[in-house]
């Protein structure tokens, strides 16, 4: 029987989109005709290659992104998965999610994902406005959206919507509308975003060019506080900065990322961190981006990766300050240090809480308007 102890993640990257949206600052390529045997095989080899390395650990969740997974190649998604369990163990309440487009993903697809043992579909259909879905550069409309979501139901119990809000000229208003519309479909969890502006994407230069002009700071306060609110009306837990969820559907694989679990990531561009056992030594990993150069380390050497290094205790530490005042779970109150100046600023101005009790501080929701400028000082 597999135990839950020593437990890891994976995370497999797909790189290649229909199109690359204009916001976009992921390692993601225009989809081209690929060998998916090639593919496949590499991937399979990092995978062998990671197992020959940590062991035949438990794997709790499995994460398909990308880019758009739902291009992945039916097969070469099923062989994935089966690799994955012949080279480790994925647990029998293992999370299994892949993330999709409206614009690819078929009946057809959807089955033979469930097949093939996903449980978790992410789908990414960020507006409910075919104006705003032309803005961000989709190539679904609203009606492709709607569709898409009403097909998962057939097929799968653990459905999550993503969303982008505060978008150029979107009113409070067309927004809580737009909201509400989303959650009457009854996802399970959503990951709700505000537009950010990217450096070196088309949207940077159309902002530097005024082609168009951001929300100002405090209609964007304004808009994820009543974001806020709206979802807890409605029984949806924010357990990190951008995400809610119904009870018990948080995502576990992010979670692990939040509370620096151990996770490979295996594909173009991909970050990693596992910790050898019966060791303190964690190790951070980031695969080679370019395409062929992945490959070439792949074939060299068992895996992409380009870069790997050894966490010292306080490149450590200041992970778990980094992602886990993402949470609200917070972090333990020892890793700050009490003598930071702005701890106090802070607590007086209710954007952190400090639960003495259990030792732990969080931001509140007022705070994780401001949450990098807060994390931002507590670091210092």
């Amino acid at each position: 029987m597999i135990t839950n102890t020593n437990k890891i993640s994976i995370y497999i990257h797909w790189p290649f989109c229909n199109v690359k949206c204009p916001y976009c600052d992921f390692n993601t390529y225009k989809e081209q005709k690929i060998d998916k045997t090639l593919w496949q095989n590499a991937y399979i080899k990092a995978i062998k290659y990671y197992s020959n390395l940590l062991g035949k650990r438990p794997v709790e969740t499995i994460f398909f992104g990308g880019g758009t997974p739902s291009l992945i190649p039916l097969s070469v998604i099923t062989n994935i998965i089966e690799e994955i369990d012949k080279s480790f163990s994925i647990l029998t309440n293992s999370e299994i999610s892949i993330e999709v487009n409206p614009c690819s993903t078929t009946n057809t697809k959807m089955i033979a994902w469930k097949n093939a043992g996903i449980n978790r579909i992410s789908i990414g259909i960020q507006s409910l406005r075919d104006k705003s879905l032309k803005f961000l550069g989709r190539l679904h409309s609203a009606n492709d959206a709607i569709n898409t979501i009403e097909n998962a139901k057939k097929y799968f119990s653990n459905i999550s919507l993503d969303m982008i809000y505060a978008l150029p000229e979107q009113s409070i208003h067309q927004w809580e509308v737009e909201l509400l519309e989303m959650i009457s479909f009854k996802p399970n969890h959503c990951s709700l975003y505000q537009l950010t502006i990217k450096n070196n994407t088309p949207f940077s230069i159309a902002v530097k060019n005024k082609k168009f002009h951001m929300p100002k700071d405090n209609l964007s306060r304004d808009l994820y506080l009543i974001t806020y609110e709206i979802m807890k009306n409605y029984f949806f837990n924010q357990y990190e900065v951008s995400n809610y969820s119904q009870i018990n559907y948080e995502c576990r694989h992010n979670m692990t990322y939040w509370k620096c679990g151990d996770y490979l990531g295996i594909g173009p561009g991909a970050h990693g961190r596992y910790t050898i056992s019966n060791s303190k030594k964690r190790y951070a990993t980031l695969d080679a981006s370019g395409l062929h150069e992945w490959f070439k380390i792949t074939s060299d050497t068992g895996c992409g990766v380009l870069q790997l290094e050894l966490l010292t205790p306080q490149e450590k530490n200041l992970e778990k300050i980094l992602m886990g005042m993402r949470i609200n779970d917070g972090i333990p109150f020892k890793l700050i240090n009490k003598k930071n100046s702005y701890l106090k600023q802070f607590l007086d101005n209710k954007l952190i809480s400090l639960n003495k009790e259990q030792g732990l501080i969080s931001a509140t929701p007022k705070g994780m308007v401001i949450l990098d400028y807060i994390i931002e000082k507590l670091i210092l």
